[in-house]
């Protein structure tokens, strides 16, 4: 038989896990030298992909990781 350990985090460490992991997306992508527009439809389907893979409902939480994300890549 095996055995799952289940690590439960509180919510500030999942959106603290997610917020690194779509600033590392950004670095990486270069989305950056895109135009806004494209920009913008990036960083749709990043947050809904990560909030998914996260399970962070839509709320205060997720629209501040987006607005930083959106500061830090100038939109």
């Amino acid at each position: 038989m095996r055995h799952t350990t289940i690590v439960r985090r509180s919510s500030a460490q999942t959106v603290a896990q997610l917020r690194e992991e779509l600033f590392s997306h950004i670095l990486r992508s270069g989305m950056t030298a895109a135009s806004i527009e494209q920009r913008r439809s990036w960083l749709d389907e990043t947050m809904g992909y990560l909030a998914g893979r996260y399970g962070v409902e839509p709320g205060p939480l997720l629209d501040e990781v987006r607005r930083s994300a959106e500061r830090f890549s100038h939109l």
